[in-house]
C-alpha cells in the first residue's frame, strides 16, 4: 500500500494492480514509457488495473500508456495531468477534477463521471475513444 505516501515528482514504472494509492500526493509524477515508439508502450505499460487512488493528488502528472482499467479515482485531482492513451475502461472518476487534462487518444469505455468537474477544459477528446456524452463537446 502507498496510502498517502508522499511520491511527489516520482518516475515510476511497473504492476501496481489494486495497489493503494488513496490520498497519496502523486503531484508531477511520471508514470509514463521512457520513450515514445508507439508500440512497446501498449505491451509494457504501468500497470495500475483496479488501484484505488481515491483522492490522491495527481496534478501534473504524466500517465501516457498507463493502464487504469477499473481503477477507483473518485476526488481525484488530475489538473493539468497528461492522460494520452491511458486505458481508462470501467474506471471510477466521480468527483475527479479534470481541469486541463489530456485525453489524447484514451480509451474511455464505460468511465464514470458523477460529479466530475472541469469537464468543458479537457482537452484531446477528438481523438479519444468511447467519450461519453458527458464529455462530448466541439473541441
Amino acid at each position: 500500500t502507498f496510502k498517502g505516501a508522499n511520491l511527489k515528482g516520482a518516475k515510476l514504472f511497473g504492476k501496481f494492480s489494486y495497489v493503494d494509492f488513496s490520498g497519496a500526493d502523486l503531484s508531477n509524477v511520471s508514470l509514463a514509457p521512457a520513450s515514445t515508439t508507439g508500440f512497446i508502450e501498449n505491451l509494457w505499460r504501468s500497470d495500475m488495473q483496479g488501484a484505488n487512488l481515491d483522492g490522491a493528488n495527481l496534478a501534473g502528472a504524466d500517465l501516457t500508456y498507463v493502464m487504469l482499467r477499473y481503477a477507483s479515482l473518485q476526488g481525484t485531482d488530475l489538473r493539468g495531468a497528461i492522460l494520452a492513451r491511458v486505458d481508462f475502461a470501467g474506471a471510477n472518476l466521480s468527483g475527479a477534477d479534470l481541469t486541463g487534462a489530456d485525453f489524447t487518444k484514451a480509451d474511455l469505455d464505460g468511465v464514470v463521471l458523477t460529479g466530475a468537474k472541469g469537464l468543458d477544459t479537457v482537452t484531446g477528446l477528438s481523438t479519444a475513444f468511447n467519450v461519453p456524452k458527458a464529455m462530448q463537446k466541439v473541441e
